[in-house]
């Protein structure tokens, strides 16, 4: 079995729900997914979960293209391996913001402005912005972040708070986790993805093109037209994770930001 894999299920034409009597592209990627990180699954809900919100539904029950496009678009930056301190450490990353945080919370409002949008903006957006994404349409969703150095690869997924339900169950049966994967077990199964994912709908983009809908309505052309554009902007996003024509990111500036905030909660808690 392989360590890191893209499990996803379309759901059946017939069983797509149309939005006010209509069914588009994005409707036809409703279907339910998983990822398989060594023995652990992310997106995968506990049994208490489906028994709290009194549902059959095993994973994330939601459009793949919503996921497809938040996945893809940070390819064109997880492509550049991250400095080695950052690679060891990145798992406490965002502990490490949050004491930040903590300890300036009885501070003025600057100081969280400072944090977001001031100077220390370059860093929360390179760690928050470009190298992970969130699921915040989901119910409890994780924020699931993708960090290389040299030939490996860190998976970091971790829960919101209100992934907590009652007497401390939480929704997902692996709430939080780092992974480590070689950097080609990686390439190799989001390519697979996209091949198996980009068959399914051509698949169906063709059949209803061919056939139309008996429980919908439709508009074959734009739906053909829809499928074409979007499966090519996905291409390109695949594409940048091969390639070495990328924007370099300043590590020395990131670093010295990394520095300067644990020297400043070293600083508040002696």
């Amino acid at each position: 079995m392989k360590n890191f894999r893209i499990n996803f299920k379309l759901k059946n034409i017939s069983d797509i729900e149309p939005w006010s009597d209509t069914i588009h592209w994005y409707a036809l990627t409703d279907g339910t997914l998983y990822i398989q990180v060594g023995n652990r699954k992310i997106y995968e809900y506990s049994d208490f979960a489906r028994d709290f919100f009194k549902c059959d539904i095993k994973y994330n029950d939601y459009y793949l293209e919503r996921f497809v496009v938040d996945f893809m678009w940070i390819f064109r930056f997880i492509r550049e391996p991250i400095p080695k301190i950052l690679y060891e450490n990145i798992d406490k990353f965002e502990d490490l913001t949050d004491v930040w945080k903590n300890i300036y919370e009885n501070k003025s409002d600057d100081i969280f402005d400072e944090f977001y949008f001031g100077e220390y903006s370059s860093l929360t957006e390179w760690y928050y912005m470009q190298h992970t994404f969130d699921s915040s349409h989901l119910v409890g969703g994780q924020r699931i972040g993708f960090f290389r150095y040299g030939d490996k690869i860190k998976i970091l997924w971790k829960s919101y708070d209100n992934a907590v339900l009652e007497n401390d169950k939480n929704i997902w049966t692996s709430p939080n986790g780092v992974h480590e994967i070689s950097w080609n077990d990686f390439t190799e199964e989001v390519e697979d993805f996209y091949w198996k994912f980009r068959q399914e709908m051509d698949s169906r983009t063709e059949y209803i093109y061919k056939n139309g809908l008996t429980h919908a309505q439709t508009d074959r052309e734009i739906l053909l037209h829809s499928n074409c554009n979007n499966l090519t902007s996905f291409r390109h996003n695949l594409d940048l994770l091969f390639s070495d024509d990328y924007e370099k990111t300043d590590f020395n500036y990131i670093l010295a930001l990394y520095e300067k905030m644990r020297s400043e909660i070293n600083e508040q808690e002696l």
